[in-house]
This record gives C-alpha cells, structure tokens and sequence, in this order.
C-alpha cells in the first residue's frame, strides 16, 4: 500500500494507510511507521511507534472482523507523534488483567505503559485506536564543580578526562 500524506485539519503533518485485515500486515504497517518518523525527523520516537502500532494492528487482525485497516500517523509536534489504527467494528477494545500462564491479553497495557495518553473515539463507521507519543525529557547535563556542562565538546572533555583517569588507576594497580 502506498501512504498518502495530507496535512490534517490543523495544518499538522499526516501520513495514513490502509491495510487488508491480514497477519502480514502488520509488519508492514510497523514499516510505514519506522519510514514516516524518520521522515520527520523524529527517530527518538521510532521504537515507541513500532510497539504501538503492533500492538493496536494486531488486535483488529486478532478480534475483529473487519475486511481492513487504516493507520495513520500525525506529528503533532517535534517530540509529539500520534499513531492512531482504525476499523469498522463498533466494538471497544478492552484492557484485559493477564496472568503469567497467558501468551497475550497485554497489548493495550503496554500501549498504556509506553504512551503519554491513549484512548478509542468511536467514529460513525467503526472506531480509532490512538495513542499519543512523548520524547522522553532530555537528561541533565553533567555538573563540574557545581557548573553544568553546556556544550557537547564541554561533555566529551569531562568523559575523556574520567577515562583517562580510570585508566590510569587500573594501570597502576595492574602495574603493581
């Protein structure tokens, strides 16, 4: 299937595709997903994407009997990705409590796990399944001496410094 990108109605980038309700399709779909948030620039949210998307395409091939699929993407922002899966079953997915004997019945508390919120809207020929994805907060910079370390040439100096420094010990202790 070829993805067909439109802006949405607010002017932010969509991508979307429609799949035949197949197992095969949903490695394709983790595909289409991989290729659009590298497309736009958005790797950090690649893997999280994947697992959602997985999840969510798996559960309409698994309990539906829709003859097909529409995954569509939207960038909502430069560390903001929606991925939503639709189809026209009217029925809600529902979260399920799995215990350690059952191979699945975990895909929507992972979704739940890994996203910054999801929901179902029920639309007037089925329903979307989407999940709103968030890059994770970027991690302090490293203090020297009280002061932070605001450039990455600042940063690789301190970690080549603590190198050397380890080394060194373990030198010395090898030496002796």
């Amino acid at each position: 299937m070829t993805p067909r990108r439109v802006p949405s109605e607010d002017g932010k980038r969509t991508a979307t595709v429609v799949y035949p309700r197949m197992t095969e399709s949903v490695p394709q779909a983790r595909r289409f997903v991989v290729a659009t948030a590298i497309g736009w620039r958005q790797p950090h949210l690649v893997d999280t994407a994947e697992l959602v998307v997985s999840e969510l395409a798996a559960n309409v091939v698994l309990h539906t009997d829709a003859p097909s699929f529409r995954v569509t993407l939207t960038r909502l922002s430069d560390d903001r990705l929606r991925v939503a899966v639709s189809d026209p079953s009217r029925n809600r997915p529902a979260r399920c409590a799995a215990d350690d004997s059952q191979v699945g019945g975990r895909g929507l508390a992972l979704v739940d796990a890994v996203s910054a919120r999801w929901d179902t809207d029920m639309l007037v020929c089925g329903k979307s399944v989407w999940a709103e994805l968030a890059a994770p907060p970027a991690s302090p910079l490293p203090e020297t001496q009280g002061r932070p370390l605001r450039t990455s040439v600042a940063q690789g100096a301190h970690i080549l410094g603590l190198a050397a420094t380890a080394g060194a010990l373990i030198y010395g202790i090898v030496s002796r």
